[in-house]
């Protein structure tokens, strides 16, 4: 009886020091040609667009596969004079949780820090990036949904789930408009942002 007790403590302390750490390390390569980050998994239908991630003043390339929800961070780097892009595993534990179909960025507030555009029930929210270099990416939540005057009521700003809807400053006076199909999908809509009105 002593040694069966001794031996399930022994296994107990073996299982407890059991782990696995992931690496990169281990080069791939196709014909003679290495792959650059064949470690970032496969990409079905990714969404692409960029940010300062970590606030070393370059854009670093934001991917987000909305077939499986996944965010990943390629960090900006000069190596030798070219461009040069590694995959951080953990970056998307810095982005807002339970990200779904869409994924983009754009500096609306005119602050120099992008902020986040993403999927909400039938329309979009923002999240205005407030972060720094000393303390990282930090999200506000500026609404569970955008809104627009539909020539006279303010209603949520609808947005199919199988549509990208397009940020840009559509009349150049340098803030974000929206370009977004109606809801039964027949023709383009045009949200003009006008900020002394309805501020985003």
């Amino acid at each position: 009886m002593k040694w069966a007790l001794l031996f399930c403590l022994c296994n107990l302390t073996l299982w407890g020091q059991f782990q696995f750490n992931f690496s990169s390390s281990i080069p791939v390569v196709v014909d003679g040609q290495s792959i650059k980050a064949p470690w970032a998994g496969g990409l079905n239908t990714p969404q692409f667009s960029s940010l300062d991630y970590d606030f070393d003043g370059d854009e670093d390339l934001i991917v987000f596969d909305r077939s499986a929800d996944q965010l990943r961070v390629f960090k900006y780097s000069l190596q030798n004079g070219l461009p040069h892009y590694e995959v951080d595993l953990r970056a998307h534990l810095y982005f807002p949780p339970n990200l779904h179909y869409r994924v983009t960025t754009y500096d609306y507030d005119q602050d120099g820090r992008k902020d986040l555009f993403c999927y909400a029930i039938g329309g979009i929210q923002a999240f205005r990036n407030v972060g720094s270099s000393a303390q990282g990416l930090i999200w506000q939540a500026y609404s569970p949904y955008l809104v627009s005057n539909y020539e006279g009521p303010n209603l949520n700003l609808y947005i199919s789930g199988a549509d990208i809807p397009a940020l840009v400053d559509v009349e150049g006076d340098g803030d974000m408009d929206i370009l977004t199909y109606h809801i039964s999908g027949e023709y383009l809509q045009y949200h003009q942002n006008l900020p002394t009105l309805h501020p985003l």
